[in-house]
């Protein structure tokens, strides 16, 4: 009997201490769900509290679905804005730089020497520096024509190069058109029997500056050096017609 009696009171011992375990157990698991709870709870706040202005949102408070959303929406809407508002800037400039580039397409042609007249074509690459000077970028293919007219391969020359024009009458409010002194140098690549160093000056009218498309006039004197020994030099009077974008 005294050893069933002490059985019985050992198993109800145990069963003490496991139930006491446990709901010691749960008791912590409760606290530290709650902690973590609140913990995060309060991480968000701080986080909200960061982005949205700086107001104080009251912790372990169940955000509203309603208002949550509509604040959600007012800020990317504000962030959208203020986006397109710091990109007007950036297109305005990159819009502003655009607009000093030019292309000139011309063709033109120089009085006869030594019964060759120079004719060609053009095109002139500028970057206008200011309001009065501008960078021009040249490429040039001339035919040295002879008095009978005909045009062969080795009479073509084809000259890379650069100059520098000023504008000595700017358009105004009266009178649109311009008038620019240009000095241009280009040189001759690839094979030619007429490679050359080709030096221009000229007064050239710009019938529009500001339109973006306008005719292009130039009269001047171009020196061509040879470089062919046996073969003159070329000197004279030059009329170019083209248009500019």
């Amino acid at each position: 009997m005294c050893i069933l009696y002490s059985l019985a009171k050992l198993h109800k011992t145990i069963d003490i201490a496991i139930t006491f375990n446990f709901l010691l157990t749960i008791h912590n698991y409760l606290k530290y769900r709650l902690f973590k709870t609140y913990l995060q709870l309060m991480l968000d706040n701080m986080t909200l509290y960061c982005l949205f202005g700086g107001k104080k949102m009251i912790l372990l408070q169940k955000p509203k679905p309603k208002h949550s959303v509509m604040k959600h929406k007012q800020t990317l809407f504000s962030m959208l804005l203020l986006s397109l508002v710091s990109a007007t800037p950036l297109c305005s400039n990159a819009q502003s730089a655009l607009d000093k580039f030019h292309m000139e397409l011309g063709f033109g042609t120089g009085t006869p020497k030594d019964k060759m007249t120079p004719f060609g074509a053009n095109i002139d690459l500028n970057y206008s520096l200011t309001n009065r000077f501008s960078l021009h970028a040249l490429s040039e293919g001339t035919y040295f024509i002879p008095k009978d007219g005909t045009t062969h391969k080795y009479n073509q020359a084809i000259n890379l190069g650069g100059g520098l024009s000023y504008t000595i009458l700017p358009s105004t409010i009266e009178n649109n058109d311009a008038f620019e002194l240009r000095a241009s140098v280009t040189s001759t690549i690839g094979s030619s029997d007429f490679k050359n160093t080709a030096y221009k000056l000229g007064l050239y009218w710009v019938g529009n500056p500001k339109s973006s498309f306008s005719p292009v006039v130039g009269v001047g004197y171009s020196f061509h050096d040879f470089r062919t020994k046996g073969l003159n030099n070329y000197h004279g009077l030059y009329v170019s017609i083209g248009f500019r974008f």
